[in-house]
């Protein structure tokens, strides 16, 4: 349905300044589909296609965005609370404190690895860790940290 009506939906409003968000076709025994149009478009990287497309509009109709990402675990620990201050405080300085945001997670340290090889004796710590944790490996879905750590702590060699 919808490759019928994308056609006609561009076509017919085309040089409209009231644009319908969505067609409706009915049938001959009295049936309604509607086809729903939103505004929202994927971004692309290929800035020469843009050009040839829109022409001299492409500066009026496209806007470059990007996005910044930090490895927070690389910064130095004494470092981290003072250089996210000065960074929320140049966004703002900007008018730009909208566009930050953080995501926050918690990874496991060597010392986590380290720990977790001495125990239990005799087991491969991630299948000792898969039982007591239900940890799963990178890429899969991971328990609460919590329950991690919880099952850490449990184990006679690392309690100290």
């Amino acid at each position: 349905m919808i490759a019928i009506a994308k056609p006609f939906y561009f076509t017919h409003h085309h040089g409209q300044h009231a644009i319908a968000s969505s067609v409706e076709a009915r049938s001959a025994d009295g049936k309604v589909v509607r086809v729903g149009f939103s505004n929202s478009y994927r971004g692309t990287a290929d800035e020469p296609a843009i050009t040839r497309l829109a022409g001299e509009h492409a500066a009026r109709y496209f806007k470059q965005s990007f996005e910044l990402k930090i490895k927070g675990d690389v910064i130095p620990d004494a470092a981290v609370d003072p250089l996210l201050a000065e960074l929320q405080e140049l966004f703002a300085r900007h008018g730009a404190s909208a566009a930050l945001s953080a995501k926050a997670t918690i990874k496991p340290t060597k010392e986590f690895a380290s720990a977790l090889r001495r125990c239990p004796a005799g087991k491969g710590s991630a299948l000792w860790l898969s039982r007591s944790a239900r940890f799963t490996p990178r890429g899969t879905r991971c328990s609460p940290w919590s329950r991690i750590t919880n099952s850490i702590r449990s184990c006679p060699s690392v309690r100290a």
